[in-house]
């Protein structure tokens, strides 16, 4: 099992077509170590930044653990994510867009059966 945080994205659902709370799992900057506390099992939103090891840690540039199959600029990464929608419960993916481990994005989700090709399952 792998460590994972949750970005809630407001958007229609692809399956009941309702405009819900759609809870994402991520990847980025995840990991059961920590500074304080680890960097998992938090909720986080579109615009937030997530926070990491500082510059002087080793596991510092390992904050990148998104699906593209596309090698995307320095600093930047995009995962396609495993998500449910909060109103009917269907589970659905989503694409979320990251700069230096602020979320800065999304596109709408959609049906897994339709997972965007561009990304590793």
């Amino acid at each position: 099992m792998s460590a994972y945080n949750q970005i809630v994205i407001h958007a229609p659902c692809p399956h009941c077509g309702e405009i819900s709370d759609i809870r994402c799992q991520t990847h980025v900057a995840s990991s059961f170590d920590g500074v304080d506390e680890r960097f998992c099992h938090h909720t986080y939103h579109i615009g937030e930044t997530m926070p990491w090891f500082d510059a002087q840690h080793p596991e510092c540039k390992n904050w990148k653990q998104g699906n593209s199959k596309t090698p995307l600029p320095l600093g930047e990464e995009t995962e396609c994510c495993y998500a449910e929608c909060l109103s009917c419960q269907k589970e659905c993916c989503a694409i979320i867009h990251f700069s230096q481990r602020t979320i800065t994005g999304f596109e709408l989700p959609g049906k897994v059966e339709n997972w965007p090709a561009g990304f590793y399952k």
